[in-house]
């Protein structure tokens, strides 16, 4: 049984339930948008959308643009607004407006999941798309079906344990509680509560914890919430019962009386799920702060580092991209801010203010909302095929700090092999040959920065024979 490099991600695309080019176009802002298929965005100006906050888009596993929505209209391909797709239950001052999510098991259906803004009470609802209508323009089925009223303007999404249902998460105001539905071919099948965390109110003004964005890691297991003006916090997400546990405040609320406050508005994850990162938002419109948190750090709070800021614009919404780079909102400019490299520690982040620039295109306060788990898990798809070939390869200790012993068992001494370290991303930072009979060699972290990566063992012939995550820290 021989499985080369490319044949395995590609088997491993089978098995999850994202598939990375269907978030490759976004259109956001001012009838502004980013083309992610050649690997570096493009810029797309043919958008006929006005988003001033939450907003979603949705490709085919080819890359090639579905629709997209601002959660109150829903505009096809050609950027015509869908056959009954005006009137969505969005609004157009939600953190998260619109989420959408392919039906489970069902070709052509999509799901848009809308969420109200806090001066009106529509909760979360969700309209249903059938693309294989209008020869393949789509049209709206089921419009505004709510399903948990007086929510915040929050909406999040993950797969299940099972890699074929979805877990769509909001929370309610006036409460505690986090709300996973659980979506199946079947349809909405479950709805699971979690007491757990800050209590987020309703005031109904710029002080209410309604506002702002709410992720889930790509890994799945961890959940971050961005509550303004009150705690943010990290969570435990069990994607098998759709239960939050074991809240951390990570920022507590800014105490500073008058406009002069600040409070997160967006968040998200590294595509490696150890770092989170905030936008400390400010009132003034002056010196807002992006924030980052190590959650391999024995004190993730004390991890706290401050990698960037903007003096004149607000730095708001944020979104991990197909390239593995975090994009930031800057209201009401012509330029994005990235986080280059999300996974490394502080500054080496790599934070540019002035990252894409978007020509006469405007930023609002959010980008499109997508749950991209870019990085599958790779043990599943290989474990059948290490057990045929019976290579072991394990680290000692795993995590480790400085260095750690690499462990091979069951290699051909007749064979010759290469290791090779990557990052999640695909980089390749470190090579190193070695033949059959080796049973361990010393891996010396030398300059890689803390975070997760894969550790692949590769034949002559370039087939994997073993490969393993390592971890630093």
């Amino acid at each position: 049984m021989k499985i080369t490099l490319i044949s395995l991600l590609l088997i491993i695309n089978t098995i999850t339930c994202f598939a990375q080019k269907e978030f490759n176009i976004w259109y956001f802002g001012d009838k502004i948008g980013l083309d992610f298929n050649s690997g570096t965005p493009e810029i797309l100006t043919d958008s006929e959308m006005f988003a001033g906050e939450g907003c979603s888009s949705v490709s085919d596993a080819d890359g090639a643009l579905l629709f997209y929505t601002n959660g109150l209209s829903i505009y096809r391909k050609d950027h015509f607004v869908m056959t009954n797709g005006s009137g969505l239950a969005g609004h157009e001052s939600s953190s998260q407006a619109a989420h959408i999510v392919k039906k489970p098991g069902v070709n052509n259906i999509y799901y848009v999941f809308t969420t109200d803004g806090i001066f009106d009470y529509k909760g979360l609802a969700y309209s249903i798309v059938d693309m294989s209508m209008n020869d393949g323009f789509g049209e709206v089925t089921d419009k505004n079906i709510l399903i948990a009223e007086k929510t915040c303007e929050k909406v999040t999404s993950t797969c299940h344990a099972n890699k074929e249902d979805m877990w769509i998460l909001t929370h309610k105001r006036d409460s505690d509680a986090f709300i996973a539905f659980l979506l199946t071919a079947d349809g909405i099948s479950m709805t699971v509560f979690s007491n757990v965390g800050d209590y987020v109110d309703s005031e109904g003004d710029l002080y209410s914890a309604a506002h702002g964005e709410m992720k889930i890691s790509p890994s799945g297991d961890k959940l971050i919430i961005a509550n303004f003006y009150h705690q943010n916090q990290l969570l435990d997400f069990d994607n098998t019962t759709g239960l939050l546990s074991n809240p951390l405040t990570l920022i507590e609320p800014d105490t500073t009386d008058g406009p002069g406050f600040k409070s997160p508005f967006g968040c998200e994850f590294s595509p490696s799920s150890t770092k989170v990162y905030f936008s400390n938002f400010s009132h003034l419109g002056t010196d807002d702060e992006i924030i980052q948190f190590d959650l391999t750090a024995d004190d993730i709070v004390g991890s706290r580092s401050n990698i960037g800021a903007s003096l004149d614009y607000v730095l708001a919404g944020m979104q991990l991209a197909p390239d593995g780079k975090i994009y930031i909102a800057r209201h009401n400019s012509n330029y994005l801010s990235v986080i280059n490299d999300p996974d490394n520690d502080g500054l080496d982040c790599n934070f540019e203010e002035l990252a894409v620039d978007l020509g006469t295109g405007v930023c609002k306060l959010a980008l499109p909302s997508h749950n991209i788990k870019i990085f599958p898990d790779f043990g599943a798809a290989i474990k059948e095929y290490q057990t045929v070939q019976n290579v072991q390869l394990s680290f000692s200790p795993n995590p480790f700090e400085a260095s750690s012993t690499i462990t091979l068992d069951g290699l051909d001494q007749h064979e010759k092999y290469i290791i090779k370290i990557m990052t999640l991303t695909g980089k390749i930072v470190h090579l190193e040959p070695m033949n059959g009979t080796t049973s361990s060699l010393i891996f010396d972290r030398s300059n890689l920065s803390n975070g997760m990566y894969l550790a692949v063992v590769q034949d002559s012939n370039e087939n994997i024979v073993a490969q393993s995550k390592m971890i630093i820290q």
